[in-house]
């Protein structure tokens, strides 16, 4: 077999191959069949495919069963070190058992038993490689679902460097990865930060002022809130074209369609992503400090967004309600997105595809502040949005070196 490009010092000679079963002499499937009966509130965790992402094991959404059925069901029990990999829909991601989740059950994932003389860690990311994406993929079946076999599994061809040279790979990317955990942390509870603070920002319903209150520099306060309805500080348009299949990479002219509003842009738009050759004669085209809310959505929470653009000229979609108000544009977007978004939610109409009309939108209210404390509470959010940012960046690039090790580090 080849050699990586990229070796840690001390380790020299060809890497050899062996099937995965000389590895793990056991391969077999978790429980398959109705599990929902012996379902409990507490007990023994119960691994399913969702819970198995990016070599990892995610507790989002976890089941538990109970003892009755995880005594019954030994061959889905799973011990430190065993690796479980999805077989059903997104087959080939895997993760190794923790002392965590040893003594977990699973649900049709397929159960690879190691003998102590290949390291889990070192195959579980072996999988993730390009190498191990092609084997998984040279056995997978199925068009509608994709599904592997344990029977496939057990045959598959691994690479087999010393067990030394596996733990060293296996420690350095595991450290890599808990760098990508500490930094996803670290973003989650900045995002749950802001959303808590949001909330105490700006009036709730059916109260003047809100709970938190920036100061002036000279420590006086600044004036009472009052409420307005969105239609007396301001106006409503309507964004016109750029369908999906107008958006083009090299078009001139930078565009926002709806959808991006709820899945590419937060509260204030400060990069715009799309572009479009659509002749800006024809088009509604963006003012500094626009607040840019969906027309259309999928769900009422969806549409209960808003963002704001401080740029001139970029070419707005259809389905786009254009606010357009002399007063703080992000402010208005941070509020409608926080203490005002169920209320927006509630203005949505439909049952598949849901709508949202500037003339339900005008009647909403909102708080509003004096315009330097609307300013502060923006630069505030803003500095929040940015640390945020800053995260995202930094677990991209680190997820973007892992990725060129993975590729240098296997054969």
């Amino acid at each position: 077999m080849a050699v990586p490009s990229l070796r840690f010092r001390g380790f020299v000679g060809e890497w050899e191959d062996i099937e995965a079963r000389k590895l793990f002499p056991t391969v077999t499937n978790g429980f398959v069949g109705v599990a929902t009966p012996f379902y409990a509130e507490r007990g023994t965790m119960y691994l399913q495919g969702k819970n198995v992402k990016s070599n990892s094991i995610d507790p989002e959404g976890l089941i538990y069963v109970n003892s009755t059925f995880h005594n019954k069901q030994k061959k889905s029990q799973l011990k430190e070190g065993d690796i479980v990999m999805v077989q059903s829909g997104h087959v080939g991601e895997c993760a190794v058992i923790t002392k965590e989740y040893a003594g977990s059950n699973c649900h049709a994932l397929l159960i690879l038993k190691p003998n102590g003389e290949g390291d889990s860690s070192f195959y579980s990311q072996y999988f993730y490689t390009d190498f191990g994406k092609r084997l998984i993929y040279k056995i997978t079946t199925g068009n509608t679902i994709k599904h592997i076999l344990a029977s496939d599994v057990k045959v598959l061809r691994l690479p087999y460097p010393s067990l030394p040279e596996q733990r060293k790979i296996a420690d350095f990317l595991s450290a890599v990865d808990e760098k990508i955990r500490l930094l996803t942390e670290k973003k989650d509870k900045l995002e749950t930060y802001k959303k808590g603070v949001m909330q105490k920002l700006f009036p709730k319903q059916g109260q003047t002022n809100p709970e938190l209150r920036f100061k002036r520099p000279d420590g006086t306060a600044f004036p009472d809130w009052e409420e307005k309805r969105l239609g007396e500080i301001g106006s409503f348009l309507k964004g016109k074209g750029v369908s999906k299949s107008d958006i083009d990479e090299e078009g001139m002219n930078e565009c926002i369609r709806y959808g991006e509003l709820y899945t590419s842009y937060g509260e204030v738009i400060e990069k715009v992503y799309s572009k479009s050759n659509q002749s800006i004669e024809e088009s509604i085209l963006s003012e500094p400090n626009d607040v840019l809310i969906p027309a259309s959505g999928e769900t009422q929470i969806d549409i209960a967004t808003a963002s704001s653009i401080n740029k001139k000229g970029v070419i707005l979609g259809g389905d786009v309600n254009v606010f357009r108000t002399k007063q703080n544009g992000s402010f208005i977007a941070y509020q409608l997105c926080s203490a005002r978004k169920i209320e927006v939610a509630r203005l949505s109409q439909g049952i598949s595809v849901i709508h949202l009309y500037s003339s339900q939108l005008k009647g909403l209210l909102i708080g509003l502040s004096s315009k330097e404390e609307q300013e502060r509470i923006v630069d505030f959010l803003l500095s929040i949005d940015h640390r945020i940012k800053g995260c995202l960046e930094e677990i991209d690039h680190m997820k973007d070196f892992k990725k060129g090790l993975l590729q240098q580090m296997f054969v």
